[in-house]
Parts: structure tokens; sequence; C-alpha cells
């Protein structure tokens, strides 16, 4: 039983999906950091922008001319996602998960209800693909997107000084390693290429087991109290994986020990255990999404579902399409630091 066009919309308008911690924090979903384009490729620009001065002139000199903040417009191709579920007609008929068995319900408000729950996940499985996308780009500012026929490299051109490897003694498994001080170089670093001053590090889970677990670390939560900057450990449970530790050296701390399963089977980490991602809030992000290619999808929009019916044998097809982008238009404004090498 296909249900009208405008029907499964109104699902989707319904639909709450909350967004998992890289989106949340870098690639907020708001209206002002999405991006819908007509055609499958999107315009990007990279922001190259630094604080500078203003200059002091004399009031009978001619103004000094103040240059706009330098940029690059570069177009990319935007991956396509094509997820469908197809639902036999006698799955309509069978006692649901969630339903009782005294469920009154009919088949057609049986079909409506798992309508809406095949919507949720497929809508979930392309959040998951957009973490997937943060992930790469806050590791290296760059990622290769491969599928079907598709085969996308996307590079926002992180500086490599921003991409910081620890060895020897300096791993952070090591007694002699100083974490505090790789901290603050992480903040030169980004602050002088962006002029943005990194408030965000998140933590694999043996980076933070090295850190948290450090002599000097230890030290200074003994004498937490008389410090002119404390260190202080507050946990907050928050969902999709990820705990919030703590404000230390002017970052808020979190670490991320969710998982998904590849294409293998195999269970892999949304974080990988020995890095940590630095960043910005305010650095320019964007979530771009290139055009719908489907006829009865003729306006630009971030995801679009349909529903059509197979005679025979009889079942209904439920389709989700999207073209969805993750943009670091100022990859100077993040760095990684991998602890152990």
């Amino acid at each position: 039983m296909p249900f009208e066009t405008s029907f499964v919309a109104d699902i989707q308008s319904q639909l709450v999906i909350p967004q998992p911690l890289y989106q949340q924090l870098f690639f907020p979903n708001t209206e002002d950091r999405i991006a819908l384009f007509h055609t499958e490729k999107v315009i990007v620009k990279l922001l190259y922008r630094a604080r500078q001065a203003a200059r002091y002139v004399a009031a009978d000199q001619e103004a000094e001319i103040s240059e706009r903040g330098k940029y690059e417009k570069r177009t990319f191709d935007t991956p396509y996602i094509k997820e469908k579920r197809l639902t036999q007609a006698g799955e309509y008929l069978k006692e649901g998960f969630i339903d009782s068995e005294f469920s009154t319900k009919t088949p057609l408000k049986k079909a409506s209800d798992m309508l809406a729950q095949d919507m949720l996940e497929l809508a979930s499985l392309l959040t998951l693909v957009k973490e997937l996308q943060a992930k790469a780009l806050l590791g290296n500012g760059s990622m290769t997107l491969t599928g079907k026929k598709v085969n996308i490299t996307i590079d926002y051109g992180m500086p490599a000084a921003n991409k910081i490897t620890l060895t020897g003694a300096d791993r952070w498994s090591e007694s002699t390693s100083k974490p505090l001080e790789d901290l603050r170089n992480v903040r030169k670093i980004i602050s002088r290429a962006s002029g943005l001053n990194p408030s965000i590090a998140i933590f694999g889970s043996s980076a933070w087991d090295n850190f948290s677990g450090h002599a000097d670390i230890k030290e200074r939560l003994k004498i937490i109290q008389t410090t002119a900057k404390p260190i202080k450990f507050d946990h907050v449970i928050m969902p999709d994986g990820a705990i919030y530790q703590g404000y230390v050296e002017g970052y808020h701390c979190f670490t991320y020990y969710d998982k998904y399963v590849d294409e293998a089977g195999s269970d892999q980490d949304l974080m990988d255990e020995h890095d940590v991602f630095f960043g910005s809030t305010k650095a320019e992000t964007k979530t771009y999404y290139g055009c719908i290619q489907d006829k009865k999808a003729l306006t630009p929009m971030d995801v679009f579902f349909k529903t059509w019916e197979i005679e025979d044998p009889s079942a209904d097809v439920l389709l989700m399409q999207s073209a969805p982008l993750l943009g670091m238009t100022q990859a100077n404004g993040f760095g990684k630091l991998l602890t152990y090498s």
C-alpha cells in the first residue's frame, strides 16, 4: 500500500534524530550551517582568515585599505546515497516487535507505523554516514568516499602543521611525556593558522586513559584548589557514546566510545583510540547537499523519501535518497594529535 508523497513528507517532518558528537559540536544541523543545491556539484568557499588589528592613521591622512578575508572557491562532487527497504504484504498481518498480544491495530495502521519506523532507521543510517565524514575531516581535513561506481576524494587543505604525531619519549604512554604542554602547543598552532582559539578536545579511549593517568595530571588534581587554572573532571553522560570529561587547559574535553559495523560486518570505532581531535566551534563549517536526482523531488532538499508498490509478490518499497557532503570550510581551525605511534 504505497503512501502519498505528502503523507511521507509529513512523517519525515516529525522525525527526531539526535546528532552524534562530531556533528553536534562542529557540524550542527542549523539553518545557517546547511546549504542546498540544484546541482550534483556544490560550491564551497574555503576560508583563510586570521585576525588583523586596525592601523593608526592621523586624521588628516588617507585611510588604509582593509582587505577582506582570503578565500578560495572550489567545486566538489557530492556522494549520492540510496537506501531502500522492502516490506512484504504479510508483514502487515504479523505481530510487530512493539505490539502487544492484545493489539487491535489494523493492517493499515501497522503499515503507517512501520513506514515511520523504517524512515527513522534509514535516516539514522544517513546520520552515521555524515558522522564518518566528520571523523575523516577532523583527522585529516580530507576524505575519500567509495561505493558502487563512487570514488570521490575531498581535500579541504588542513595545514600539515595542524596534524601532530608524538614519537619516542613524547608518547603519552611514556612517563617522560608532557601532555599539558602538548595541549598548549596545539592551541598555539591552530591559533596562529586561523586566528581562532580551539575550545574542544575529543579523546580516543587510550589517549584519555594515558592522559588522565599521567603523573603530571594526577599531581595537578591534588592541588586543584590552589592552581590558577584548575583542572576539573565532571563526568556527564551524553548520548551516542560520548562522555564529557571536564575543562582542561581551556579545552572542553570529551571521550568518544561509539562504534559502528562496517560492510564486512566488523565493529569499528568512531574515534581511533590514540587520537585527539581539536577544534573551535567558531570555525566555519557547513553541510552541503547536492540535488536529489528524482523526478518527484524537483526542489533542493537534504533527504527525500518515497514509496511504491510491487504487485507480485505483493510488497511495498521505501526509498531514501540524499547527497550529503560535510564542508570543513575553515580547515586551519582544526587539528589532530596522535599520541602513540
